[in-house]
């Protein structure tokens, strides 16, 4: 393609936007490399400019939406997410990274951000949320590395033998294509050196493709060993040496630094005016820096003096073994065949059944003959060093594989046992834990988690997640130990064949000088084939072993939350068979009226039948993996069937099963790591481009008529003593108010400040009881001191009451003249005889 502005016109081809991206995949595959071009406003003009061949160039208004679409941009995604974790201390792979974001994807919140065009700002948003995840290493992103760390390092096991073999022959592609391009020529005799370079190259590849030992193997005299180690303890010596100088010097000027106060115990740094806190606190980092380093130079020291003794005693035994090997070879004219190496074992092997006559021939066959020719020659050969090896005359670097087989595979069976017994310990206890936070609204169907004082939605969530990472674990847990069970068997039926071959080998050699090439090829041939199937075996069950331990170190990231144990009071941990038995006589009975109900049995139900792994499809809704009743039956739609915990939510499925179904589905999409665990990621990929699956209905608000009494009188009664009912009143009041507002008081004058008492203090008198309660009888009154005056008919001003207490009164009158005659103050004196008298000398009376 070429615009108007080019020197000169190329080819052009117009493509319609709905097939541009399938023109491109072909031209892919064709070799062409894509370059997209668009001007925009800001665009400078390019001087001349040649593109290289099998160019396409791109021009249009499609190229955004090729860019939205192109296989690559995900990879660049995933390169800039890992990128960032590592800036932020995070270490991910980039494989994983573009697993989850493959799975995001599937979300429309995220896949509708690259629907159509990539714009900057949704591109920033998305790789901010991917970093945010991974940052925050929760138990969901554990569980996806355990689904990434499965689906990328296991398969079918037979694909996995196919992918080992493949890779076997990937090694040894170049020594193939150097034996089948090698041609001595003709005029070669029979010991010409190029001869016997293709033979040794034969027999080499021949010993790797069969994996019988390895024929660069030789015997290395470590001469220098001792010299190495004495010089790695000189150097950590001398490096010992100037850490002690520096240790020894900091450690002096910092020893009168710290003191300890004698009244508080407080330790503190004594400063100076010549050296402050920050200098002393300088100087107690740099000699931490100088203590660690001589803990570390003390251990290495340590452990290069003992590997320094370890390898004295290795060359003197390595002198003692060569010393008995010459005399072994001292003086003879041939050693015995288990003395010899690999590579020698293996070209006596092949001389025996392909010669250099052969050889020749090999050489002037076509390329697919000599394939063939090889790959029979492994067979031939390497039976025949087993059979040596059997025979105990061979067999150098051939392990003992019957044995370590069935014992690695007992072994790894024994593993993944214990660790599945540990692993439903954890489901049990979880699952016990929920098995009651999920109910549904009787009136919209509504699935909800329930909610207390003690435990929070978010607290189940964190359970739910736990239980997901659990059952994740269980489910490759068993697919692990099931394929390694077959393999054991497999294992075992194989190492009977080989000892029956072998046996049938001994039994057609015995006896005899020589056996026909018909009868015995074909016996070495099938004891290769057998053996070659024990290695497959041997290599599947150390690939699962690998990953019972990569599984058991993420494993060993999860910790248990405290909350657990509460949840667990007053509850019986149940297993999964043990909470299939709940099942109430009534709800057995109404299961006939269940929709589209059918029972179930082990001979009309199949595990890939039975949808979302088993688990109830309604308690899938809010995350919660709480296994169905079998007992309970199954609802079955469209030839799929979904399992109930219970007789309520399998009659509320039941009625519209296509709502929960979707609620199942919209959950999942935005918990990414439940796809995988459910299988269910191809339903979410089929809705992956609608955005609200499920609209849950709102409760309606209920009104009804009812009868209230209320109280006669709610309040208690206030009377205004202020109030008044005229108009006008309240207006002046108003006026005044607003002039008062205007005004500014230099002093104020209260309305009380006339009652002034002529003491310096006034106090109110304590009460009998410093506590007050409201009963009526918890306050003791003031007992009254009063007395009458004139009991006994004085004359004068009557009988009146006297208190005998001094009254102190807001305003208290002064006092006054008392004017009377002296005649009847000297009658009323001499009549009194009582007790009490008012006043000897009255002069002054007090009211």
């Amino acid at each position: 393609m070429s615009s108007v502005s080019a020197e000169r016109w190329i080819e052009v081809e117009e493509v319609r936007p709905s097939g541009l991206k399938q023109y491109l995949i072909e031209k892919k595959s064709e070799g062409y490399s894509v370059v997209a071009a668009e001007q925009t406003s800001s665009s400078s003009q390019l001087q001349t400019f040649k593109f290289p061949k099998k160019t396409l160039l791109l021009l249009g208004l499609f190229i955004q939406e090729i860019m939205a679409c192109n296989e690559n941009i995900i990879k660049n995604i995933a390169n800039e997410v890992t990128r960032n974790c590592h800036a932020n201390g995070v270490l991910v792979e980039e494989d994983f990274v573009t697993y989850l974001i493959e799975l995001l994807l599937l979300n429309p919140k995220y896949g509708k951000l690259f629907a159509k065009t990539i714009k900057r700002d949704n591109l920033e948003y998305f790789v901010n949320e991917c970093i945010a995840m991974l940052t925050k290493a929760d138990i969901a992103i554990l569980t996806l590395k355990m689904q990434y760390n499965m689906l990328t390092n296991y398969d079918k096991l037979q694909n996995l033998i196919d992918t080992h073999l493949e890779s076997i022959d990937n090694c040894l592609r170049p020594l193939v294509h150097e034996i089948m391009e090698e041609d001595p020529g003709p005029e070669g005799g029979p010991e010409d050196a190029d001869y016997k370079k293709l033979f040794r190259k034969i027999s080499i590849y021949i010993i790797l493709a069969s994996g019988l030992g390895n024929p660069s193997s030789i015997i290395v005299m470590p001469f220098n060993l001792l010299e190495a180690g004495n010089a790695c303890v000189s150097s950590l010596s001398n490096s010992l040496i100037t850490i002690m100088q520096k240790v020894n010097t900091l450690t002096t000027a910092i020893q009168d630094s710290v003191d300890i106060q004698d009244e508080t115990g407080n330790v503190y740094i004594v400063a100076t005016p010549e050296f402050t806190v920050e200098d002393y606190n300088h100087i107690y980092s740099l000699l931490a820096f100088y203590r660690q380093y001589e803990v570390y130079t003390r251990k290495l020291l340590s452990d290069v003096q003992v590997l320094v003794q370890s390898a004295t005693q290795c060359v003197e035994h390595v002198r003692k073994v060569l010393a008995d090997l010459h005399s072994c070879v001292k003086y003879k004219a041939a050693v015995p065949v288990d003395t010899v190496y690999t590579l020698k074992e293996g070209l006596a092997a092949l001389e025996s059944v392909f010669s250099i006559e052969d050889l020749k021939v090999f050489v002037a066959l076509p390329g697919f003959e000599k394939m063939n020719q090889l790959n029979e020659l492994v067979q031939i050969v390497s039976g025949i060093r087993l059979f040596n090896r059997d025979c105990k005359k061979g067999g150098d670097g051939i392990p003992d594989l019957p044995f370590n087989l069935l014992e690695a595979g007992n072994a790894c069976v024994s593993s993944l046992s214990n660790s599945l017994i540990t692993i439903m310990q954890k489901v049990n206890t979880l699952t016990t834990a929920i098995q009651d936070s999920v109910d549904i609204q009787d009136e919209t169907g509504n699935v909800y988690i329930v909610a207390t004082p003690e435990f929070t939605v978010e607290d189940y969530n964190h359970i739910y997640s736990l239980l997901a990472f659990y059952r994740q674990y269980e489910v490759y847990t068993r697919k692990l130990l099931t394929d390694v069970q077959v393999l054991v068997q497999s294992a075992t039926q194989c190492v009977e064949h080989v000892r029956k071959v072998l046996a049938d080998l001994h039994s057609c050699v015995k006896y005899k000088a020589a056996v026909p090439v018909d009868t015995v090829y074909p016996l070495f041939k099938k004891l290769w084939q057998i053996w070659r199937d024990m290695q497959n075996i041997m290599y599947l069950v150390s690939t699962v072993n690998r990953l019972n331990t990569a599984l058991g170190a993420i494993h060993d990231l999860i910790k248990m939350p405290s909350l657990l144990e509460r949840m667990l009071v007053g509850k019986k941990v149940l297993s999964d068979q043990e909470r299939m038995t709940n099942l109430k006589v009534e709800e057995k009975l109404s299961l006939g009226s269940l929709k589209n109900y059918v029972t179930c049995s082990s001979y009309n139900v199949k595990d890939r039948d039975v949808q979302f792994l088993g688990f109830c499809a309604i308690s899938l809704a809010v995350g919660a993996l709480i296994p169905s009743n079998i007992k309970l039956g199954h609802i079955r739609l469209q030839g799929k069937r979904y399992g109930l915990c219970n007789f309520k939510m399998a009659k509320r499925f039941g009625k519209t099963p296509e709502r929960y179904i979707n609620e199942v589905l919209d959950y999942a999409r935005n918990n990414p790591h439940l796809i995988n665990l459910l299988n269910i990621a191809e339903d979410v990929e089929r809705v992956k481009d609608i955005s609200v699956l499920v609209t849950k209905p709102v409760p309606k608000i209920k009104v009804s008529d009812k009868d209230i009494q209320t109280e006669t009188h709610p309040m208690e009664s206030y009377i205004e003593k202020n109030y008044t009912s005229d108009l006008w009143e309240w207006k002046r009041k108003a006026c005044q108010w607003a002039n008062i507002v205007n005004c500014r008081t230099h002093s104020t004058q209260t309305i009380y400040s006339h009652l002034r008492s002529e003491i310096q203090c006034q106090t109110v008198d304590m009460r009998d009881k410093e506590l007050q309660t409201n009963k009526e009888s918890g306050i003791n009154t003031i007992t009254k001191n009063i007395f009458l005056w004139g009991l006994r008919g004085r004359l004068g001003e009557g009988q009146h009451v006297m208190p005998l207490e001094e009254m102190f009164h807001s305003e208290i009158k002064k006092a006054e003249t008392l004017e009377m005659c002296q005649d009847k103050l000297q009658a009323e004196t001499s009549t009194s005889n009582t007790k009490t008298t008012a006043f000897k000398e009255s002069t002054l009376l007090f009211e």
